[in-house]
């Protein structure tokens, strides 16, 4: 089943490429900045299709009357009217939160689209050829302490050798894993690497690869003894310095493109006047 997913899954990445690839040629930030701005402005257009612009403008008319009220009320000391304002409030933002449901709906493909395409092609910086990479597979627990290796690639250089021992490590859930890690050397060519794992007389692959604007899915995961296989890629940082929020697992460029898309979202809803 999760070969079969990741199989879907690239082949749905180069899908999107069609009408989102250009954007890789736009630098190291600037791609951010435009998926932001493009999500805001196709969700503001999706939302002013399918919503009630007329109901919910009134509705935005009446509120801000009764938030003007209010205020009066609490200066005048008005208790009474004021509960009886703060309660016509209400049942007003309760009227707009009924008519929610259809633009959020209709959005939340399009933004799966958008996020499936982001991590495949803006979670990291694509690998190079002579710059040493990291790569790394998990085992179960039981494999410990046991030689698992990488069968010799031509073209390609492990500086540590290709046998390795695999060592306990505790992953942040508190679950153990095997794990063995190489360090490896590229050199440079047109077609991709197939890095193979062996290890408890299973073996996994994971293909690299290098020198293009894009890159292939960075980890694999398995059901069997082997449980994963990566290529430790540098994550994408907006500006080269924004991290990312790790106990919230949301990575760099996911943290960058929200704080870039709220405001274009408020911006581009008083541009379009959308409700």
């Amino acid at each position: 089943m999760t070969e079969v997913f990741e199989q879907f899954y690239d082949r749905l990445v180069m899908v999107l490429d069609i009408p989102l690839g250009w954007m890789l040629y736009c630098g190291r930030d600037l791609p951010l900045v435009l998926l932001a701005a493009g999500t805001a402005f196709a969700m503001l257009l999706l939302r002013k299709r399918v919503s009630d612009q007329e109901f919910l403008g009134r509705c935005a008319g009446d509120r801000d009357t009764l938030r003007r009220r209010i205020r009066e009320a609490k200066k005048a000391g008005d208790k009474e009217l004021l509960q009886k304002l703060r309660a016509a409030a209400a049942r007003v933002s309760l009227k707009m939160m009924r008519r929610e449901g259809r633009p959020l709906l209709v959005s939340l493909l399009p933004i799966m689209l958008l996020a499936a395409w982001a991590y495949a092609r803006l979670g990291h910086y694509p690998p190079q050829s002579s710059v040493p990479i990291a790569v790394s597979a998990d085992f179960d627990p039981v494999l410990a302490g046991t030689v698992v290796y990488m069968l010799p690639e031509a073209g390609v250089t492990a500086t540590g050798g290709w046998v390795q021992i695999a060592e306990n490590v505790e992953l942040a859930g508190g679950e153990a894993v095997a794990r063995a890690e190489w360090l490896l050397v590229f050199a440079g060519r047109k077609e991709p690497y197939l890095l193979t794992v062996r290890g408890g007389g299973e073996s996994a692959d994971l293909s690299v690869i290098l020198d293009r604007r894009t890159y292939r899915v960075p980890e694999r995961f398995y059901p069997g003894v082997i449980t994963a296989v990566r290529i430790h890629l540098a994550e994408r940082r907006f500006l080269g310095i924004l991290p990312g929020i790790e106990k919230l697992m949301i990575p760099p460029w996911m943290l960058a493109y929200l704080l870039l898309a709220v405001p274009f979202y408020l911006l581009f809803k008083k541009i379009l006047r959308v409700h």
